[in-house]
């Protein structure tokens, strides 16, 4: 295979450091864009900035789209976010340019472009959001599908990276004997970092046009999680306590029963069956124990010293 030349547009964000490593180690040529400053490994580039300023290399085979604001809360601020201009109108500026230069396009869209309320959702079902992040990537994924050959993009549901933060502290937590209060009224079908980037490898480098979904094969609630944690790091399960999202200030519409997506198309192509819940958190729990315990082992040792 041909070695691309791959833009990966938010190079610093979780998904586009992770896959800028992933396909350089096979043999890419990766080049990055970023805001968070001037330095040399990156391109700068701010979506907020003029477009007219905008400085994009030539020749690029693949562009991958992950610069954006991801946080829901963020999102829903229309009073103060700048998260539209970002998430749309920018993005599609940005896809012009690119279209217009030859380049596929890789965009990473998420199940929130549905409200939620049913399981396994086929990727023709018409788009129904009911949070301004979903609205966000219903847009540009209606825009980029003008030019279907041309793009891919990839409905995600939850991925759990392996360092994901809440894990670790309810893991130090109930290590330390204090119970833990995961919310089960929110749920999720969880995708693990290396099927997401396995994906998005296989997508970017076969440049395979078209809508794909991927998600766990059934859904968990944050509670389920936390009681499968405590088994794991083999404490008392009466520390995990359940608690209501809706008592504690979370989005109502955040609270989706359902996160099921119909993958079987992208899953042909990978050759793989979806992930269990349980093996997806089971890895999670494996890295953040590991960390933890090598946290444990420096401080030790520094207190030696």
């Amino acid at each position: 295979m041909r070695p691309k030349k791959i833009l990966i547009v938010g190079v610093d964000s979780a998904l586009g450091s992770r896959l800028a490593k992933v396909l350089a180690a096979r043999g890419h040529k990766i080049i990055g864009t970023s805001h968070r400053g001037l330095n040399s490994e990156h391109i700068y580039l701010d979506l907020l900035d003029d477009p007219s300023s905008w400085v994009l290399p030539n020749n690029i085979d693949v562009a991958c789209l992950f610069a954006g604001v991801t946080n829901i809360r963020d999102c829903e601020d229309l009073a103060t976010s700048t998260s539209r201009a970002v998430n749309v109108e920018a993005t599609i500026k940005l896809s012009e340019r690119l279209f217009s230069d030859g380049a596929f396009l890789f965009f990473p869209s998420s199940n929130h472009v549905f409200d939620g309320h049913e399981i396994e959702i086929p990727p023709d079902t018409p788009q129904n959001p009911v949070l301004e992040y979903g609205r966000h990537k219903m847009e540009v994924e209606n825009f980029l599908l003008r030019k279907p050959e041309q793009v891919a993009i990839l409905r995600l549901s939850k991925v759990l990276h392996d360092d994901f933060p809440l894990f670790n502290r309810w893991l130090y937590d109930l290590k330390a004997g204090k119970p833990i209060y995961p919310f089960e009224d929110l749920w999720m079908a969880p995708v693990s970092e290396d099927m997401m980037t396995k994906s998005i490898s296989l997508i970017c480098e076969q440049q395979l046009s078209g809508l794909f979904q991927l998600s766990g094969n059934r859904e968990v609630s944050y509670y389920e999680a936390g009681l499968l944690l405590s088994k794991y790091i083999q404490v008392k399960p009466d520390l995990v306590i359940p608690s209501l999202g809706i008592d504690c200030g979370v989005l109502p519409t955040t609270l989706r029963r359902h996160s099921t997506l119909e993958s079987s198309t992208l899953l042909k192509h990978l050759e793989r069956e979806r992930e269990e819940p349980e093996e997806v958190l089971n890895k999670v729990f494996e890295f953040v124990s590991s960390f933890a315990n090598t946290n444990i082992s420096l401080k030790l040792a520094t207190n030696d010293n």
